[in-house]
């Protein structure tokens, strides 16, 4: 199973978002609501900046999971690995559309492709081109003030994970792309249960809810991405080799 290896070495990748945004910026703890003070809560219309920011965070990596299973699926061979990335889209994308209502995207993408209007309040650096003319504009990373936009770093990394993910999974065909897919996905489950863990500790009881329920259905993704591996064992190698770097 060199290439179940070789996925679960990929999982780091595509599921990086949340741990390196989090080493940028950590969350500060929820503060005991004061008499008189308004209580911060998705149901009143309002949240706290630290639930933003870690639904963004989970949104990002969530959003990365539906992208390379739809990647994946119209490559995979086994009817089982098949099944097993059209789950990933449709859970997945029900989890995301939470974790963006949460981070205030509602109505918009995480990953904002490049050219979109940048968001209010973003400034924008204008690049020159070898004639001096303008030649593109891209959303800067900083706040007013000069503060960074850990939300928007977060985007800017998660786009690249994914770009990096579907390069290398494009590496292999036939048996070895479903072996490579599903030791990436058993991998990136592993470590979004433990990080969605170790997060539900810093968030509000109402977020705290949404994370139980993704933690369910890590938990029910990690089981079937097992089962699926060792369907793929028992199967005969077809020995397709990887495709030469570069192509």
């Amino acid at each position: 199973m060199r290439n179940a290896f070789a996925g679960l070495a990929l999982a780091s990748v595509v599921f990086c978002g949340v741990t390196q945004a989090q080493n940028t910026q950590q969350p500060q703890p929820r503060q005991p609501t004061q008499p008189g003070q308004k209580q911060l809560s998705q149901q009143g219309g309002q949240m706290s900046a630290a639930d933003q920011q870690i639904a963004a965070l989970i949104y990002g990596c969530c959003h990365n999971e539906v992208e390379i299973s739809k990647f994946a699926q119209t490559k995979l061979q086994s009817p089982a690995a098949r099944a097993f990335a059209e789950k990933m889209v449709l859970h997945h994308t029900t989890d995301c559309e939470s974790y963006q209502r949460w981070a205030g995207k509602a109505g918009d993408t995480a990953l904002r492709p490049e050219g979109d209007a940048p968001a209010a309040g973003q400034r924008v650096v204008k690049t020159a081109g070898a004639e001096g003319q303008v030649a593109a504009q891209k959303p800067t990373t900083q706040r007013a003030g000069g503060l960074p936009d850990w939300n928007k770093i977060h985007e800017q990394m998660a786009q690249q994970c994914l770009e990096n993910a579907k390069q290398e999974l494009g590496r292999y065909q036939g048996s070895e792309f479903d072996q490579a897919f599903m030791g990436h996905q058993l991998g990136g489950h592993m470590k979004m249960q433990v990080e969605l863990k170790v997060l539900r500790d810093h968030v509000s009881p109402e977020l705290q809810q949404q994370i139980d329920k993704s933690l369910q259905i890590v938990q029910g993704h990690l089981q079937d991405a097992r089962q699926v591996m060792e369907q793929l064992k028992d199967r005969p190698s077809e020995r397709v080799s990887r495709k030469p770097e570069g192509k």
